[in-house]
């Protein structure tokens, strides 16, 4: 179903920079999350080109929305929703704009997986730390890479640790992504620049694309914590 679902996908990836992975890490993804979800849990998936929210629905009974900017993707989701009596709400929502209302501290559950530079990290991380219900059960997953932020990594380790946001999880390479034509491309130019590093000429020759995977949760602040 998931690999149907992004067959039909017309991607984006110069307009919104979408690059899903492959289904079988999306059905990986869903049975890790699963995992988190309790009967009362509520999930948003925060842009959804993976289609996690579909493989989530396959295995739980929970309302799970998507917000996403694309129509198309919503489309897909919300025709098979209906086709097989799946609980999605799908929201149109652009990040650089406010969230809507109603929206604050109301999820248990939030995934994503964003750009990788930093300030969109960022973007999209803030975003589902506001949407996180502020309780020791929330749980936030998100896609990302230690080694193309380098040093700049610590740029995110100081916003989960200022939104007391603790890692649960570090799962390294758990994500694979198929490569286009143009990002073979782009790779290409990058060993060439980079005069044939290890890191570039290991990313060209992969058959597919590799990132880490990242588990935050919520951890409520000590009695004074603030005052201090």
């Amino acid at each position: 179903m998931i690999a149907t679902l992004q067959k039909r996908l017309r991607i984006k990836s110069h307009a919104l920079h979408q690059l899903p992975c492959t289904p079988a890490t999306t059905v990986k993804r869903a049975e890790l999350i699963r995992g988190y979800v309790r009967a009362e849990s509520r999930i948003l998936c925060l842009g959804d080109d993976d289609f996690v929210s579909v493989a989530l629905a396959w295995f739980l009974p929970n309302e799970i929305t998507v917000f996403d900017l694309d129509p198309e993707i919503l489309r897909l989701i919300e025709a098979v929703a209906a086709e097989h009596r799946f609980h999605i709400i799908c929201r149109r929502v652009d990040l650089r704009r406010p969230l809507p209302e109603g929206v604050q501290g109301t999820y248990d559950i939030v995934v994503t997986d964003p750009i990788y530079t930093v300030p969109e990290m960022l973007l999209f991380l803030s975003a589902a730390e506001t949407c996180l219900r502020k309780a020791p059960t929330s749980y936030l997953f998100t896609g990302g890479s230690r080694a193309l932020a380098g040093r700049s990594w610590a740029k995110i380790e100081e916003w989960a640790a200022a939104h007391r946001l603790v890692l649960e999880a570090f799962l390294p390479g758990f994500n694979a992504y198929p490569k286009t034509k143009r990002l073979r491309f782009f790779l290409s130019l990058a060993e060439y620049f980079a005069l044939h590093s290890p890191l570039a000429r290991a990313c060209v020759r992969l058959p597919l694309l590799y990132s880490d995977y990242f588990i935050f949760r919520f951890q409520e602040g000590v009695p004074g914590e603030e005052h201090s």
